[in-house]
This record gives C-alpha cells, sequence and structure tokens, in this order.
C-alpha cells in the first residue's frame, strides 16, 4: 500500500512518440469501447489515432506510449485499459453497480497500472 500511494503522489505521466503509429489489433467491441474512450486513453499516456480506411478492428494506431519513472508501458497495457473500460461498462448495466454509480469514467489510470507493476517488482527475486 505504502509503494502504491507514494506512486500515485509522486508520479507524471509523459509520453514517448512512435517513430511510426502502431495498429492495435482489437476485436469491432474492444475498438468500440476505445473510441468511446479516446480522452481516458489520452489522459493515461496513450495516443490514438484513427484510419478509417482500415476494416473494424484495424482502424486505431497508437501513436504514443506512455512512461512513468522510467518505465515504458508496451501495447499489452493499452490492452489492460481498454479491457478495463470493457469490464466498467458491463458492470454499469447491472443493478448493483448503478446503485453504486459506478460509470466507465471511475476505472482507475495508468497509475493503477503501474502499482501492480511497482508490487509485483517489489516481490520479483533478482536473477543471478
Amino acid at each position: 500500500k505504502f509503494r502504491f500511494e507514494g506512486l500515485n503522489r509522486e508520479s507524471r505521466i509523459d509520453r514517448q512518440p512512435l517513430i511510426s503509429p502502431h495498429p492495435l489489433q482489437l476485436t469491432p467491441a474492444q475498438e468500440a469501447i476505445a473510441l468511446g474512450h479516446l480522452d481516458i486513453l489520452r489522459r493515461n499516456g496513450f495516443d490514438v489515432g484513427v484510419d478509417e480506411a482500415q476494416p473494424p478492428g484495424r482502424r486505431l494506431r497508437l501513436s504514443s506510449l506512455p512512461t512513468c519513472q522510467g518505465l515504458v508501458f508496451s501495447e499489452r497495457d493499452v490492452h489492460d485499459l481498454i479491457h478495463a473500460l470493457e469490464e466498467a461498462e458491463g458492470s454499469s448495466h447491472d443493478e448493483r453497480s448503478e446503485a453504486r454509480g459506478v460509470q466507465p469514467q471511475d476505472v482507475g489510470s495508468l497509475f493503477d497500472i503501474t502499482g501492480h507493476r511497482a508490487a509485483w517488482s517489489a516481490t520479483a527475486v533478482p536473477r543471478p
């Protein structure tokens, strides 16, 4: 908990531009979720463009990745964030989450992913 809170307090998200945009391979449903939450992706350091000439599922192009305290995030992290948004949208349709007021915007930021990585690094055994 201490590492996570410290990381949230002290971390700043920077962007690492990519030399050429990297196409994301998503399902059409995941692409629709990402398109609906481009602001959340940008707020978390992922710059995503749209290429309408491509078929569904291949329209999004990643043009920058977030960096935080020397850690560069990857395409896997954008997939994790989209999955979290998908789960938040799915849970916002049931009665229990509507009563709690859960919205897709309430999905944790990149700091949550960073926090999980920090916790993992704290417990990882160094290799000789």
